[in-house]
């Protein structure tokens, strides 16, 4: 049996692309260069059933394709069913269609697991004039951009402490943003999350706007001061306008199966393909193989 790496790009129903890297366990040699993508859709608001239909048909693809599932269910206790129900909680509870795609986000992130991931492919970010770092367990000051931040607005350098977020403790915040960065290792995940403080990416996770206040210690004193910043927010707000908003993330491999054995590995995998029609959205899958020309 070979493990098998490969990117899928599943069409749901709401016109959401999902981009995953499943790792399989097939006696298969390497194969790649495939992906199912739908046509773009207008802006639809997504209705209570058919966020759940999307969130049951990634759990059917995670339980066909997911080759560490078993190992993740007896050795970290993660298990699908259970993220399941969780999550159908959860996606009921969203209010926007960008609420429930970072709920999916989050729900892949539940497998702490690189090489299983999501993001969308949106422009949005939202920046502070100043980096921080985890540093044996502390997040603190890295770097300042002295041009958009002045010493007086800001008197602060490099070693002092951020200890609270919008007067939430340091680590509430940080575990609250790692609900979006699923990994394999604990620490990378905190670092990650804590360098998203000031630097919140919308493929991965909500963008901020408005005030934050951050609570600084300055170097190893007693002394904590807040200060109060303004979001510079970029890009485009994060909706349903296109049906390819999760892109692939995967690790590349050469492709040896003959053609025809993709076709057949593809049919019975992929054999329900979506033809939904809702208002004037219709999304149907396309089979790419390495040579555009090549189309199922």
């Amino acid at each position: 049996m070979f493990r098998e790496f490969f990117g899928v790009m599943r069409s749901l129903s709401s016109g959401l692309t999902l981009s995953l890297t499943l790792s399989l366990m097939l006696s298969l040699t390497l194969i790649n260069g495939f992906s199912v993508r739908a046509s773009a859709s207008p802006s639809i608001t997504l209705t209570q059933e058919e966020k759940l239909s999307d969130l049951q048909q990634l759990v059917s693809m995670i339980k066909s394709g997911y080759g560490p599932l078993q190992y993740k269910k007896e050795n970290f206790s993660i298990d699908v069913d259970s993220l399941h129900s969780l999550y159908t909680a959860k996606v009921l509870q969203t209010q926007s269609n960008g609420e429930f795609y970072y709920s999916l986000i989050r729900f892949i992130a539940e497998f702490h697991d690189g090489h299983f991931s999501a993001s969308l492919p949106t422009t949005r970010m939202a920046s502070l004039p100043f980096d921080v770092d985890l540093v044996q367990g502390h997040v603190l000051i890295d770097k300042i951009n002295r041009d958009k931040l002045n010493e007086k607005n800001f008197p602060y350098a490099k070693g002092d402490e951020i200890v609270a977020v919008n007067g939430h403790p340091i680590g509430e915040v940080l575990k609250g943003l790692q609900t979006y960065r699923g990994l394999g290792f604990y620490l990378s995940e905190k670092r990650i999350t804590a360098m998203a403080l000031t630097t919140r990416n919308g493929m991965r996770m909500p963008v901020p706007s408005g005030e934050v206040v951050f609570s600084v210690r300055r170097g190893l004193s007693n002394v904590i001061d807040d200060v109060k910043l303004n979001w510079e927010v970029t890009g485009e707000a994060v909706d349903e306008e296109f049906s390819d908003l999760f892109r692939v993330t995967l690790d590349r491999a050469t492709p040896k199966m003959p053609i025809m054995m993709i076709f057949q590995y593809l049919i019975s995998k992929l054999s329900s393909k979506i033809h939904r029609s809702r208002n004037h959205f219709v999304a149907q899958e396309l089979l790419e193989l390495k040579d555009p020309n090549l189309r199922l």
